[in-house]
């Protein structure tokens, strides 16, 4: 299947509307303008997907898509705005039977694809394919970046500099009693940030706790 509904969200862009006399053909005229450019975009971002996924940059000897998006000098897209609809090509692939479920619109909807996966592994996906529609880009991603509320019985830490910050009690624990934490009963919740690698520690032992747990 056509990831791209053609039928519903043709891409079809007539600009013979500059030149009308008629007011209101101009204003038409810039409506549907500006609906097809969010379709064009999901066009490229979906193109893009597909360079990479199915590998189409060796037909030009590159070995990698990272290379040739880095490298490759064919494609007038700013470096920040290739990364993002890179982003949004691999959500919209991924998740495309789920949006087309709901006949997913891009026309004010694209930029919302950006959070879509972090957004799924977060919420359940009927609650998710709801607020896209429904949710301006600001409150969206607000909704998708808040904090998670903890529940009175649930451990949940802020990863900072020095260590992990039992969020009850303010308490700063030493990387090295991850372990005690782990098995106070509860899988800990990563509520915040600030160091990339602190990060990956913590992760890679909740990785490890849950496998473990998993076996018993």
């Amino acid at each position: 299947m056509n990831p791209i509904q053609s039928k519903a969200y043709p891409i079809q862009l007539n600009v013979d509307f500059v030149f009308s006399p008629s007011l209101e053909n101009i204003e038409n005229g810039i409506n549907t303008s500006v609906r097809g450019i969010d379709t064009v975009n999901l066009a490229i971002a979906v193109a893009l997907d597909r360079i990479e996924r199915e590998k189409l940059y060796e037909q030009k000897g590159y070995k990698s898509s990272s290379e040739y998006f880095n490298k490759s000098n064919n494609l007038n897209l700013p470096k920040q705005t290739l990364s993002s609809y890179r982003k949004i090509g691999r959500a919209y692939f991924q998740y495309r039977k789920e949006l087309q479920s709901i006949n997913f619109n891009p026309v004010g909807n694209f930029n919302k694809l950006r959070f879509l996966d972090e957004a799924l592994q977060r919420f359940s996906v009927e609650e998710v394919l709801e607020n896209i529609q429904i949710m301006s880009l600001r409150k969206f991603m607000d909704w998708v970046k808040k904090p998670i509320e903890s529940s009175h019985n649930d451990q949940s830490f802020i990863i900072t500099n020095s260590g992990l910050i039992n969020s009850k009690d303010e308490t700063i624990l030493n990387f090295k009693d991850i372990e005690n934490i782990l098995n106070i009963g509860e899988i800990p919740l990563l509520l915040g940030v600030k160091n990339e690698t602190e990060k990956l520690i913590i992760q890679e032992a909740l990785t490890s706790y849950r496998n473990k747990k998993a076996g018993d």
